[in-house]
């Protein structure tokens, strides 16, 4: 029982209601793919306010990066396995050289959906860009109207902080 904790229950209330009105949003608008902005709040929601505004930046950046590459492979390569296999690959490259692998995932999703749509119409890119967007502000504002007590924060970060003072005192023992 000690394994599940207060910490645990707020972040996993946390995610279900932005999951819930992320989906909720996407729909109000009538967006295609409405389940994707529950899915990108979902992986966006983090234990503290400003990993989960870092990871968004990050995800937005990697949106663009995302979105230029499928404009360039599937408009000049076509609607097919290989373009988006290359895609894949390079992107996941591009990914690690700018430190954004987070957002890979759920930007190869999005991705997914112009390949199956066969399409990177302005009104379809508009569609990817709101749920995206709905996704992440949706991670943002619950964070920051529920957030996670810094307290249990830095009680887990000062137990850590016992137990390798106490590794390394017994190591300098030895």
């Amino acid at each position: 029982m000690e394994r599940f904790k207060k910490f645990d229950l707020l972040l996993n209330v946390q995610i279900a209601i932005a999951f819930s009105l992320s989906i909720i949003f996407s729909q109000f608008f009538n967006l295609e793919n409405s389940i994707t902005a529950g899915v990108v709040t979902l992986l966006s929601i983090q234990i503290t306010k400003k990993q989960t505004i870092v990871i968004a930046i990050k995800r937005v950046f990697g949106f663009f990066l995302m979105l230029a590459l499928i404009l360039i492979f599937f408009n000049f390569i076509g609607y097919n396995l290989y373009s988006f296999g290359l895609f894949v690959f390079v992107f996941a490259i591009l990914n690690s050289f700018f430190n954004i692998s987070v957002g890979l995932a759920p930007n190869v999703v999005m991705a997914g959906h112009f390949y199956v749509k066969m399409s990177t119409e302005f009104n379809f890119i508009i569609n990817e860009l709101a749920i995206y967007l709905i996704g992440l502000t949706m991670a943002i504002a619950v964070n920051l109207i529920i957030p996670i007590t810094k307290k249990d924060s830095n009680t887990d970060r000062n137990k850590l902080d016992n137990h390798v003072k106490k590794l390394l005192l017994y190591i300098s023992d030895l």
